[in-house]
């Protein structure tokens, strides 16, 4: 009968540890599949009513694009820097950066400053020169209209070269 009794706890034991081994390669399981659902995400990032207005201005004022994409957005109290690539009518890709400055007007309304516009690849420092103040002025009386319509407020994460984009 002890015999018995000890093969009978034996058992038990073995299996506690079989459920307690299952239920571990379960949470790991789950959680594996949790990670790898979370890694392949797109990244989309969220933009303020900054942002808004600057992708506006860019839209409005970039020559001829047949396709304009935004790739990148960093915020920067009043400055917003927008990176994206507009494809021309001869089918060439042109990476250019855009920073937005902002400014407070004399009614405490949001009005854009100056515009700079940086083209080329990433890596080179030339600057063009900062828009026009006659077209900033233009510009500024449509930005109440913008406030209260925003257009998307996001942008998809850098893609790995321009080839991928193209499906998005």
């Amino acid at each position: 009968m002890a015999k018995l009794s000890q093969q009978f706890k034996k058992g038990v034991k073995t299996k506690k540890k079989r459920s307690w081994k299952k239920w571990t390669a379960g949470l790991v399981l789950v959680f594996g599949l949790l990670f790898y659902w979370w890694g392949v995400q797109p990244i989309v990032y969220n933009g303020s009513v900054l942002f808004g207005i600057c992708r506006t201005y860019i839209e409005l004022h970039t020559q001829y694009p047949e396709r304009l994409e935004f790739v990148d957005l960093r915020e920067r109290g009043a400055q917003v820097y927008v990176e994206y690539v507009t494809e021309d009518t001869f089918g060439q890709n042109i990476p250019e950066e855009g920073i937005c400055t902002f400014k407070r007007g004399p009614n405490q309304e949001v009005l854009l400053d100056t515009f700079r516009l940086r083209r080329g690849l990433s890596n080179r420092n030339y600057l063009f020169p900062i828009e026009e103040q006659e077209r900033i002025e233009r510009f500024n009386p449509s930005i109440p209209a913008i406030i209260a319509d925003p257009p998307a407020l996001y942008v998809y994460g850098p893609a790995r070269n321009i080839e991928d984009m193209r499906d998005r």
